[in-house]
């Protein structure tokens, strides 16, 4: 009697002359990114995986790995115009801190505690913080331009800066203790940091 093994996609045939432990069922075998194959011991199994440097997604598809992200157990191909946020997936990618800077017309100042945009003219801080953000950035805070402040104004309170500049700049940040909103400036030049009125005072804006 013929034996006859058919194999089209992911399903398997099997003539009644051949045990049932060579034929897998095909509600059994999952090939993700791979096809189904007879292997040597005539059974169906799962072959090479055609992603081959790709990654093998859920769907089946193969994803590059430079746009390959996983968060836990979840795993995400990202498209062109975005980036691989570790908490949340796929997320709009923002242009470099550089680009942004260059096409807003500032000038990038390098410190200890990171790279930010100095805008070319002064402003109030509301109208420091709206640059910022209509050039695609954010104000910073002093912890992030000044991660060991110790919350006090004064001489050298932010060393991270001092030395950096000759302007005075704004943060995003003010003093608590006090009934009205004031804003904290930072001097460039000697990591002085005090409160400036929050319509009046005018200093560059400071972004990152």
């Amino acid at each position: 009697m013929s034996k006859k093994l058919l194999l089209s996609g992911l399903i398997c045939m099997c003539s009644i002359s051949i045990a049932n432990a060579l034929c897998t069922s095909p509600a059994t075998l999952k090939c993700n990114c791979a096809h189904p194959i007879i292997n040597s011991e005539g059974k169906l199994a799962c072959g090479t995986s055609y992603c081959g440097n790709k990654k093998c997604m859920p769907d089946g598809s193969c994803c590059e790995t430079e746009k390959y992200c996983e968060v836990g157990d979840t795993k995400y191909c990202c498209a062109d115009n975005q980036t691989c946020d570790t908490t949340k997936g796929c997320i709009e990618a923002k242009a470099d801190i550089e680009t942004l800077c260059a096409n807003a017309g500032g000038a990038i100042l390098t410190a200890s505690s990171g790279t930010f945009c100095v805008s070319e003219y002064i402003y109030t801080w509301s109208e420091a913080e709206e640059w910022c953000s209509n050039n695609g950035m954010t104000m910073p805070t002093m912890y992030e331009m000044c991660p060991d402040w110790d919350g006090s104004d004064g001489f050298e309170k932010c060393p991270e800066l001092s030395g950096t500049g000759t302007l005075s700049v704004w943060s995003a940040s003010i003093f608590q203790d006090y009934e009205e909103v004031i804003p904290i400036s930072v001097s460039l030049l000697s990591g002085f940091v005090f409160g400036n009125d929050l319509k009046v005072h005018s200093n560059n804006a400071f972004c990152h």
